[in-house]
């Protein structure tokens, strides 16, 4: 998924050819219930701990649906910090759906201060044909009680993605993707890839941006070797 509210541990890249996770260093402990469920404890280790990230996620499997529970204090937007409360459920019902809700609550003291609370709410769908054809479509939508902005990059009151990619064979890949928000900014980008060898691969590609800064067009190619 392009959109994920309740991910308070990466943020998503998408200046590269291919959408990617920037990670931070974190402290994890896995508590196993079953085969399917159990209780992550998870809590950022740079920086000033008032500043960092702390909680935990239960996470299981109920009528084939993966489903998560989270509960978080945020403290890396400043103040007293915020409760995060997250959902997220993930199924397979002929369409891949994945959902995601989310609340922010700050803090004012050691009291929950609802009146500038945040709330996100993410939707997708995404579906394949043969393992040749993929497509995925997205949709957030960020939902403020007072003042407060939604967290993230994406913090505009909606936003969307869709992107369509083509794999005629192992070698030669076709994508194309895009993002809109509801302040009008858009990010097309479309590239074909090949691999030419054993770990390296040459792709092109064109993007298009209108963002609040200005309107932008790249063109060029990329030549990469993995090790």
């Amino acid at each position: 998924t392009a959109f994920s509210p309740v991910d308070l541990f990466s943020s998503l890249d998408t200046s590269g050819l291919k959408l990617g996770r920037t990670g931070s260093d974190a402290l994890r402990v896995l508590v196993p219930l079953s085969d399917f469920s159990g209780i992550d404890a998870v809590a950022g280790i740079a920086g000033a701990p008032e500043l960092g990230i702390a909680g935990l996620r239960h996470y299981g499997n109920a009528l084939g649906v993966d489903y998560g529970l989270s509960a978080f204090r945020d403290g890396s937007r400043g103040g007293d910090g915020e409760l995060v409360l997250g959902l997220d459920l993930k199924g397979d019902l002929e369409l891949g759906i994945s959902a995601e809700a989310l609340a922010r609550l700050p803090f004012d003291g050691l009291r929950l201060d609802g009146a500038q609370a945040v709330y996100s709410l993410m939707f997708g769908l995404d579906y394949s044909i043969g393992g040749r054809w993929f497509f995925d479509l997205e949709g957030l939508w960020n939902i403020r009680a007072g003042n407060a902005e939604a967290a993230g990059a994406f913090s505009q009151r909606a936003h969307g993605f869709a992107s369509l990619s083509w794999k005629p064979d192992e070698l030669n890949a076709l994508d194309l993707r895009g993002f809109y928000a509801s302040d009008g900014s858009t990010q097309v980008m479309m590239s074909a890839a090949r691999d030419i060898a054993a770990g390296a691969s040459l792709a092109a590609y064109a993007q298009y941006a209108s963002l609040s800064s200005g309107e932008s067009i790249a063109i060029g190619a990329r030549l990469s070797v993995a090790y």
